[in-house]
């Protein structure tokens, strides 16, 4: 497999320093471990009570070869609602701060530009925004900073996304989306990644496989469309993949 390399204005942990800012490289696939510290996450939710737990969560993740853990402290499953920015913030400084200086490559999972910019000072290196950046305050904030974000397609939010599934051209719309956004983001000065959309947020689910099919030839068009260096991650929601291929409905 080819090489990937992530470009930041910041230090990366294990980056080279360029003429460009600190570029990480690795070859093949890498894997991006989740850290959710909320009560209601769908996967791991109420898991890590303290900070010591999921400080050892995430240092057991990098240690079983995770080159990202992603942190996030605030549920953005399906119906959940919404958490105050101070709550937010509470659930993830302090994991962030506690990893500070471990080596390990931080993203931190937040729509909120407050806490984006709080989980940056605290230590994070990269901003994963469910909402694509739509925010102009959190393209401005990570052009600024000079870090990358990690660009998904959500409609609504979360307590609203799944009345939304109706599409008259689902994966025009979706990657259109990403294009567009991906492309301001890049003229805004962010060293952005893509994000691939996730099975099973807000898509209708017999069409979210077939989406991520068409990610296969898509993803030399995005090389194509967006100079090098460039990432790009595939979310798969393993419970909704599950019930997909066995016809079992989702509980």
């Amino acid at each position: 497999m080819g090489v990937t390399s992530l470009l930041s204005r910041r230090p990366l942990p294990g980056a080279e320093q360029t003429p460009e800012g600190y570029c990480l490289s690795w070859r093949g696939v890498a894997v991006m471990g989740v850290l959710n510290v909320t009560p209601d996450s769908f996967s791991d939710g109420g898991q890590w009570g303290s900070v010591e737990a999921a400080v050892q969560a995430a240092k057991a993740m990098a240690a079983a070869g995770a080159l990202i853990v992603d942190i996030g402290g605030e549920s953005t499953r399906p119906g959940a609602e919404p958490v105050p920015v101070e709550v937010e913030c509470d659930r993830v400084l302090p994991v962030i701060r506690a990893l500070e200086g471990s080596g390990i490559l931080l993203s931190v999972d937040t729509r909120r530009t407050e806490v984006a910019a709080a989980a940056l000072a605290a230590g994070a290196h990269i901003i994963n925004d469910v909402t694509g950046l739509r925010d102009p305050q959190m393209m401005q904030l990570c052009a600024e900073k000079g870090v990358p974000a990690i660009i998904m397609h959500m409609r609504g939010e979360p307590r609203t996304m799944q009345q939304l599934t109706h599409y008259e051209d689902l994966e025009g719309e979706v990657f259109g989306f990403l294009k567009d956004q991906a492309e301001r983001a890049l003229a805004a000065g962010v060293p952005a990644w893509f994000w691939i959309p996730a099975w099973a947020l807000p898509k209708p689910p017999s069409r979210t496989l077939p989406s991520s099919e068409r990610c296969r030839g898509w993803w030399p068009m995005a090389t194509r469309c967006w100079w090098e260096p460039r990432a790009k991650v595939l979310l798969a929601s393993l419970p909704a993949l599950l019930c997909l291929e066995s016809g079992i409905a989702p509980a």
